[in-house]
């Protein structure tokens, strides 16, 4: 298995300005990557991260100031930067969010999303993938 270093990952090979990055929630939230996003948001400019249910504090309102946050709800962490003016909530139901997705209703330029640990060569999207 090969172990991802935050400090390691160009994520500016993947994200340009203006592009919006959906990351996956719960227990499929891929920490490294997400930390990794946050440390480069100088670099990567304005872009809208659409995250969903979290409890990490990867996304603190004090951090990554160019980032516009999106949810379907001010869930878990999101609270914080929901009382913090950093949260736009999109009311939807949550069975309608891959639709909004495959739709294009909602854009998703970038996909973060941690998958388990290769067995028998393979990975999957674990017990919780959700609309990502």
């Amino acid at each position: 298995m090969v172990e991802l270093d935050a400090a390691s990952l160009d994520l500016a090979r993947f994200i340009r300005p203006g592009d919006t990055v959906v990351v996956a929630q719960a227990s499929s939230e891929p920490l490294t990557l997400a930390e990794a996003l946050v440390a480069q948001a100088e670099r990567l400019g304005a872009i809208t991260v659409f995250i969903g249910a979290n409890w990490s504090d990867t996304f603190a309102p004090d951090r990554a100031p160019g980032f516009r946050y999106v949810s379907y709800g001010a869930l878990g962490a999101n609270a914080r930067l929901a009382r913090a003016g950093r949260l736009d909530v999109v009311p939807c139901h949550y069975s309608q969010l891959p639709w909004l997705f495959e739709s294009g209703t909602w854009r998703a330029d970038v996909v973060l999303i941690g998958l388990s640990p290769a067995t028998d060569g393979a990975m999957t999207l674990g017990p919780s993938h959700g609309y990502a």
